[in-house]
Protein backbone atom coordinates (compact mmCIF):
# COMPACT_ATOMS: atom_id res chain seq x y z
CA UNK A 1 0.00 0.00 0.00
CA UNK A 2 1.48 3.34 -0.95
CA UNK A 3 2.01 6.06 1.66
CA UNK A 4 -0.87 8.27 0.47
CA UNK A 5 -3.34 5.40 0.58
CA UNK A 6 -2.08 4.38 4.01
CA UNK A 7 -2.60 7.94 5.34
CA UNK A 8 -6.06 7.96 3.78
CA UNK A 9 -6.97 4.69 5.50
CA UNK A 10 -5.65 6.00 8.81
CA UNK A 11 -7.72 9.18 8.50
CA UNK A 12 -10.88 7.25 7.68
CA UNK A 13 -10.18 4.80 10.51
CA UNK A 14 -9.86 7.74 12.88
CA UNK A 15 -13.19 9.20 11.77
CA UNK A 16 -14.92 5.84 12.09
CA UNK A 17 -13.47 5.26 15.57
CA UNK A 18 -14.79 8.66 16.67
CA UNK A 19 -18.21 7.76 15.29
CA UNK A 20 -18.12 4.41 17.09
CA UNK A 21 -17.31 6.08 20.42
CA UNK A 22 -20.06 8.67 19.93
CA UNK A 23 -22.63 6.04 19.03
CA UNK A 24 -21.78 3.99 22.12
CA UNK A 25 -22.26 7.07 24.30
CA UNK A 26 -25.49 8.01 22.53
CA UNK A 27 -26.85 4.49 22.87
CA UNK A 28 -26.19 4.48 26.61
CA UNK A 29 -28.02 7.81 26.96
CA UNK A 30 -30.90 6.68 24.77
CA UNK A 31 -31.30 3.43 26.68
CA UNK A 32 -31.42 5.33 29.98
CA UNK A 33 -34.35 7.30 28.60
CA UNK A 34 -35.96 4.40 26.74
CA UNK A 35 -35.72 6.49 23.58
CA UNK A 36 -36.58 3.82 21.01
CA UNK A 37 -36.48 6.12 17.98
CA UNK A 38 -32.95 7.21 18.85
CA UNK A 39 -31.87 3.61 19.49
CA UNK A 40 -33.12 2.68 16.01
CA UNK A 41 -31.28 5.67 14.53
CA UNK A 42 -28.10 4.48 16.24
CA UNK A 43 -28.52 1.01 14.75
CA UNK A 44 -28.89 2.57 11.30
CA UNK A 45 -25.78 4.69 11.81
CA UNK A 46 -23.82 1.63 12.92
CA UNK A 47 -24.87 -0.18 9.75
CA UNK A 48 -23.70 2.82 7.70
CA UNK A 49 -20.36 2.74 9.54
CA UNK A 50 -20.00 -0.95 8.73
CA UNK A 51 -20.72 -0.25 5.06
CA UNK A 52 -17.94 2.33 5.04
CA UNK A 53 -15.56 -0.16 6.63
CA UNK A 54 -16.43 -2.66 3.90
CA UNK A 55 -15.75 0.02 1.26
CA UNK A 56 -12.35 0.61 2.86
CA UNK A 57 -11.54 -3.07 2.39
CA UNK A 58 -12.67 -2.83 -1.24
CA UNK A 59 -10.36 0.12 -1.71
CA UNK A 60 -7.34 -1.91 -0.69
CA UNK A 61 -7.76 -4.13 -3.74
CA UNK A 62 -8.85 -1.40 -6.16
CA UNK A 63 -6.65 0.48 -8.61
CA UNK A 64 -6.98 3.45 -10.93
CA UNK A 65 -10.41 4.91 -11.63
CA UNK A 66 -12.11 2.24 -9.53
CA UNK A 67 -10.04 3.25 -6.50
CA UNK A 68 -10.88 6.91 -7.05
CA UNK A 69 -14.59 6.09 -7.31
CA UNK A 70 -14.49 4.10 -4.08
CA UNK A 71 -12.58 6.89 -2.31
CA UNK A 72 -15.22 9.39 -3.44
CA UNK A 73 -17.98 7.10 -2.11
CA UNK A 74 -16.15 6.74 1.21
CA UNK A 75 -15.58 10.49 1.49
CA UNK A 76 -19.25 11.22 0.80
CA UNK A 77 -20.30 8.50 3.22
CA UNK A 78 -18.10 9.85 6.00
CA UNK A 79 -19.46 13.38 5.55
CA UNK A 80 -23.03 12.08 5.58
CA UNK A 81 -22.38 9.85 8.60
CA UNK A 82 -20.77 12.67 10.57
CA UNK A 83 -23.71 14.94 9.75
CA UNK A 84 -26.17 12.30 10.91
CA UNK A 85 -24.21 11.74 14.11
CA UNK A 86 -24.15 15.50 14.77
CA UNK A 87 -27.93 15.72 14.25
CA UNK A 88 -28.48 12.79 16.61
CA UNK A 89 -26.20 14.42 19.19
CA UNK A 90 -28.25 17.61 19.01
CA UNK A 91 -31.48 15.65 19.33
CA UNK A 92 -30.21 13.72 22.34
CA UNK A 93 -28.90 16.91 23.91
CA UNK A 94 -32.34 18.43 23.49
CA UNK A 95 -33.82 15.50 25.43
CA UNK A 96 -31.50 16.08 28.39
Amino acid sequence: MDADLKRYHEAIDSHLQQVKAQLELFEARAREKSAEAEIEAIKTLRATKQQLEAKQKELQAAVGPTAEKIKAEIDAGVVSLKGSVDRLAAKLKGHS
